[in-house]
């Protein structure tokens, strides 16, 4: 297996550690009996209006799941990330839209920069992590500020618990049912092109949520899921609302840790057998629209918004049609073998072993094209230039959609270098000496 798929192994230990002193804290409850948040209509059925009105009804969404329902959140537009207490929101990350800037009688203070909520999946991950550091310090669980050694050595001191508070609050949002939305967030790569006349220019930008990397992320959603007993079709099912390197970080988790040993995962979690379990609270009342606004929270696009990936670039991932047709050729020919060789079943494995073989090459001749985005991966036709399903500009072919990213860096590298050299030619020519004129 690849190690960079999986955390290393004294920090994924680090990473149980985690999840099992909030269990022994707090109880299994959150980790195995409550919904894993989805980022879908189902559990934000909310219109994201990008403004601290929808900060509020978010938050009090959240707070809900994360059953802290009875602190009242208030939004203010006026708090500083960089003026903070101990215990308040410590990442060093000045492009945060929302983050937890304290409790005050019964309420939850969650600081919002208002020009920066138009992505409403970043609002979303921002104010998860908020949450929970809301949930740690009211449950008294947080980290607290550093007050021994010399007056030089504290803020060391400070800046090491803050960082660790950081770590263990991005544990606690997987505890929580946030692990899909943190994994995303962990690390989001989007691509951005345009087209004026006859060129094109893109870039590619990465968003980044709480302090533990995507692989860290996904190794506590897995063992969440597994812990939880989920079956490898509810697995696969989880994994497709992960963007695409973390959905393999997270299969490569699944497999690091082994379906086959729940039982010692959830004794070294704290977790008891299932029929120990707590009831899950009414997720009927937990995800009913908001009486002040309907529609989807997280989705790709508003109504009047162009496709998802509108202008940007994608691939075309190169694939056949092999494997559908192997299957194809030996369920049809099946039953005609069994006949032909009075069910022999020497003879008859063998005919649909040469009738699969068949097949997959009949298939392989027959080309099936995808998009290359990883929430798309609409079908593309040959000769299309633009993926119909997102939109998104076709810009070459690769073999796998995991070498996107890979691909999209040595586009936007050959961009560079082609603009650098144009500058440079315009440059000679500029300081070039111009020839004197006639009779001059």
């Amino acid at each position: 297996m690849d190690p960079l798929l999986l955390p290393p192994p004294d920090e994924a230990e680090w990473l149980l550690d985690g999840l099992a002193r909030l269990v022994a804290a707090r109880g299994p409850a959150q980790l195995v009996s409550h919904a894993i948040i989805e980022p879908t209509k189902q559990y934000f059925p909310d219109v994201w209006a990008g403004t601290p009105r929808a900060v509020e009804i978010l938050a009090r969404r959240l707070l809900g799941y994360a059953g802290i329902q009875h602190l009242e959140a208030i939004v203010d537009t006026d708090a500083l990330l960089d003026e903070r207490e101990a215990g308040e929101c410590a990442l060093d990350q000045p492009d945060l839209p929302i983050w937890f800037a304290g409790l005050a009688e019964g309420s939850c203070l969650f600081g919002v920069r208002e020009d920066a909520l138009e992505d409403a999946e970043i609002a979303a991950a921002a104010l998860a992590h908020a949450v929970a550091h809301a949930f740690r310090a009211h449950l008294g669980i947080a980290a607290g500020g550093a007050s021994e050694g010399t007056y030089r050595e504290r803020p060391a001191a400070a800046r090491q618990l803050d960082a660790l508070e950081e770590r263990l609050t991005d544990v606690t949002t997987v505890y929580l049912g946030f692990g899909v939305i943190m994994a995303n967030a962990a690390e989001r790569k989007r691509s951005q092109g345009e087209v004026r006349g006859s060129m094109a220019t893109w870039k590619i930008t990465t968003t980044c949520v709480g302090s533990l990397e995507p692989q860290a992320m996904s190794y506590l959603l897995a063992a969440q899921a597994l812990a939880r007993g989920m079956t490898a079709r509810e697995r696969k099912a989880l994994s497709g609302r992960l963007d695409t390197n973390q959905a393999a970080f997270f299969e490569a988790a699944c497999k690091s840790i082994g379906a086959e040993n729940i039982d010692g995962l959830r004794a070294r979690l704290g977790v008891p057998a299932p029929e120990k379990w707590p009831a899950p609270p009414d997720l009927d009342a937990l995800t009913r629209p908001d009486p002040d606004t309907s529609g989807a929270l997280v989705s790709r696009g508003r109504p009047d918004t162009p496709l998802a990936n509108q202008g940007r670039p994608v691939f075309r991932v190169v694939g056949h049609q092999g494997v559908s047709f192997t299957i194809l050729f030996v369920l049809l020919g099946m039953f005609p073998a069994g006949i032909a060789f009075s069910f022999t079943v020497g003879w008859t494995a063998a005919a649909m072993a040469g009738l699969g073989v068949i097949g997959y090459f009949v298939g392989k001749a027959r080309r099936r094209d995808e998009c290359s985005d990883g929430q798309c991966g609409g079908p593309l036709a040959r000769g299309l230039k633009e993926c119909p399903k997102c939109g998104g500009k076709i810009v070459g072919e690769i073999e796998r959609r995991e070498d996107r990213l890979a691909a999209l860096e040595a586009l936007e590298d050959d961009r560079r270098a082609l603009s650098s050299g144009k500058r440079e030619l315009e440059s000679k020519i500029k300081s070039a000496p111009r020839a004197p004129r006639a009779g001059g």
